[in-house]
């Protein structure tokens, strides 16, 4: 399936990726790189992550701590918030 990234949560990549950025180069790479690995993945099997509210799933990162909020439709994927954990649980619902 194709996976499609709102605007809100283009920023919040963006601005995660610019803290990564001053700690550290590779740090941000690596970012980069997981987030990239859990859009594949998401793509190719959404129903195996969990549902999370209504019908928006869950896929948490592995070495970073962010999650990934997201709904399926018929022909894609649309990720609603990259979102740190540390963050206010639920602060992207208002996006459905």
């Amino acid at each position: 399936m194709k996976v499609r990234t709102s605007s809100a949560a283009e920023l919040e990549i963006t601005e995660s990726l610019q803290f990564y950025f001053q700690e550290s180069l590779d740090a941000a790479v690596d970012f980069m790189d997981e987030l990239d690995e859990a859009r594949e993945l998401i793509g190719r099997q959404p129903t195996l992550y969990p549902l999370y509210f209504e019908d928006v799933r869950v896929k948490q990162l592995d070495r970073f701590p962010f999650s990934i909020y997201f709904s399926i439709g018929e022909d894609d994927v649309y990720i609603l918030s990259v979102a740190h954990t540390s963050r206010k649980p639920d602060f992207w619902i208002d996006r459905l």
